[in-house]
This record gives structure tokens, C-alpha cells and sequence, in this order.
């Protein structure tokens, strides 16, 4: 039997545990069409909005073995450090203590409603990573955003803000976050330390999203940052960025290549290779939809049946046009053997398989 627990909050993200205080791994890219907007980075304070979609940043080597979360209600997945702790089901939260009675109104979640979240946490208890979901949601991701950071800049409790309208890409939706540090009483002695937290919020589809992060020391952040790398929306049909097709219909095209230029229309199919020398410092994937066809699709690297690196979510535009994923080598380079590249189209589950070998030097 699972116990709720009803966790109470300084600000909007509980001390939940809170204690006291890869090399040799390719690194992965992405670039397909659209706006792009890079990790994390703190940006000007003044009001701005967010555009309607943007280019997800592909995983880097930091997530490189980690596991794999689903939400209960298969809307979004994740993935998070392979040693952390599943706690999803087993936290409530007070929805005032996430979100302003403001955003509050235009659902129908009363200010004292216990919400469930998922949370994933280090097993020491000193960094705990949430999600929550408040559907109903009218206003912009840019309308809720401002008055969260109003809120947080209000409390007492707030020590600094060290970064506000941070920017970043969840499988093709715009978040906006900041950064702060507070103090509170640490679980373990109850003295007053400083913790430091990161929350991104996202409107998709009438649904707000709140994605935090909250630690003893500032560097989760990247963590988080890597967390949103890695998102995905499997239950894309629901999204007017994706426009379904039959299943087996969705790709037009999909090859290994040694080259890309990322100006020209399509790829030179003169590049495509099906053998690379373990010399190669990139090989990418190139794929493209049918006309007509839009979404989201998932790329995961393999070598010899085993992940290499996560791809993360490209959002392509339903206009035949090419995008890519490229895999950066180790110091050492590539390890011998054979690789596969597995794109999978979200809205259907569609999937293609491109398939190379990576033979060693000389």
C-alpha cells in the first residue's frame, strides 16, 4: 500500500528529504527547421513573448545511462539520473504553494487542493526534481511565467535571484524559468542553510506544466537543464504542432552521413555513408517526413544492442523538410561496431531504423 504524503512548502517546491549536503561517451546534437533557443541563460527582466515553437537542444553525454520516466498519464516522459529515487504517487502538494491564486482562477483547482506530482530525487535526499500539472490554464506560458517570478520575488524567504526569463526547449514547447536561493530550516538539524532552486513553466495545450528543481547547491541546475534535454510528449496527436499521418506513411527518407550542411535544402546524398572509420569526429542522421506530415519525432542512438546516447524530441514542420541529429565522438573516437539510429515518429509510434558500421583506424 502506497502512502500519500502531504508534503508542506517554504516557497512552492518542498524540502522533500532534503540532507545534508562520462568520459568516453559520444555527445549528441540536433537541428531541424524552426526558431531555435538554446540552454538555459538568463535574459532581460522586461516582458516578452514566448514564440509558439522552438527547437529542442539535443541531450548531451551528461544523460548518457540515465532511466527513463513516463507520467501516470503517458503526456510526457523524461529521463533522470539511473541511481535516483521514483516517488511519483507518493507526494501531494498545496496548489497555492506551486502556482499564484491568479493562474489558480482559470481552473478548477481550489488554492488548498492537494495536487499529486511526480518526483524523482538523489537517494541522499539532497536534490528532489517535480513536475506538476494544472489543467485549464487560459493565460500564455509568458502570462503565467510573470507572475510566478512575481510571487518568488515577493517572499521573505528569498535570499537572491540569480537569474530570471531563462529560456529553454521541451521537445518543441518554449519554457520560461528562474533561479533562486532561499533559506530554510535543513530536515536533518533543523538549522537555516541556503537551497537553491530552478523552475521552468510551460502552457501546452490548456495544461501548465511546473518542472522545478530543488537543491543544496546551485550546480542541479544543470542537472534540470539536461532533464528538459531529454523531454518528449508522447500524446502528441492532441497538439496542433503535429498533424498525423497513417501509420507507415510518416517518413519520406532517413540515411547516415558523414557531412551536413546546415544552409543547404536537403542533405548531398553523396555524404551518406553505411561504414565510418573510428576517426570520423561526427556522423549524423538525416531524416525527413512526408509532405505534409508534422510532429515530433524521437531519435535514440544504439551501438550493438546497447543506448549509446538519447537524441531528445525534434519538432519538424509538415513541409517535407530535412532535419538532423548528429552524434559527436569521444576523445578516443568511435567504438568499433555496429550502430543503429532509432527515429520514431511520436503521434503514430512510427518507426525507421537507419543502420551503420564504425570499423577501427587503419
Amino acid at each position: 500500500m502506497i502512502m500519500r504524503i502531504r508534503i508542506p512548502t517554504l516557497l512552492w517546491l518542498a524540502l522533500v528529504g532534503i540532507a545534508a549536503c562520462g568520459d568516453g561517451e559520444p555527445a549528441v546534437r540536433a537541428s531541424s527547421p524552426g526558431p531555435s533557443v538554446g540552454s538555459p541563460q538568463p535574459t532581460s527582466p522586461s516582458p516578452t513573448i514566448v514564440a509558439e515553437a522552438c527547437q529542442p537542444e539535443a541531450p548531451t553525454a551528461l544523460s548518457s545511462g540515465w532511466q527513463q520516466h513516463q507520467a501516470p498519464n503517458g503526456v510526457y516522459l523524461f529521463s533522470y539520473p539511473a541511481e535516483w529515487q521514483d516517488l511519483t504517487g507518493q507526494v501531494t502538494y498545496t496548489a497555492s504553494e506551486i502556482v499564484t491564486d491568479e493562474t489558480l482562477s482559470e481552473t478548477d483547482v481550489s488554492p488548498q487542493t492537494q495536487v499529486d506530482a511526480t518526483l524523482v530525487r538523489h537517494p541522499d535526499g539532497t536534490t528532489n526534481l517535480t513536475v506538476l500539472e494544472f489543467e485549464g490554464v487560459d493565460s500564455s506560458t509568458d502570462v503565467v511565467y510573470q507572475r510566478q517570478e512575481a510571487r518568488i520575488q515577493s517572499l521573505p524567504a528569498v535570499e537572491e535571484i540569480l537569474g530570471t526569463r531563462l529560456t529553454a526547449c521541451a521537445a518543441g514547447e518554449p519554457a520560461l524559468g528562474l533561479d533562486f536561493s532561499f533559506s530554510a530550516p535543513r530536515e536533518d538539524t533543523g538549522e537555516i542553510a541556503t537551497f537553491y532552486q530552478r523552475s521552468f513553466h510551460i502552457v501546452r495545450d490548456g495544461t501548465l506544466y511546473v518542472i522545478q528543481i530543488l537543491a543544496v547547491e546551485q550546480a542541479a541546475g544543470d542537472v534540470l537543464d539536461e532533464v528538459i534535454r531529454t523531454w518528449g510528449w508522447p500524446a502528441t496527436t492532441s497538439s496542433p504542432s503535429a498533424t498525423s499521418s497513417p501509420a507507415g506513411e510518416a517518413f519520406a527518407e532517413a540515411a547516415a552521413a558523414s557531412e551536413v550542411d546546415p544552409d543547404a535544402d536537403a542533405p548531398d546524398p553523396a555524404t551518406f555513408e553505411t561504414t565510418f572509420d573510428s576517426s570520423t569526429p561526427t556522423i549524423y542522421v538525416v531524416f525527413q517526413l512526408q509532405e505534409g506530415v508534422g510532429g515530433d519525432v524521437q531519435v535514440q542512438w544504439n551501438r550493438d544492442g546497447e543506448a549509446v546516447a538519447t537524441g531528445g524530441t525534434q519538432t519538424l514542420p509538415a513541409d517535407g523538410t530535412w532535419a538532423f541529429n548528429a552524434l559527436n565522438a569521444p576523445p578516443l573516437g568511435f567504438p568499433a561496431g555496429d550502430y543503429e539510429v532509432e527515429l520514431t515518429y511520436m503521434p503514430t509510434g512510427e518507426t525507421r531504423t537507419v543502420s551503420f558500421s564504425v570499423l577501427e583506424s587503419g
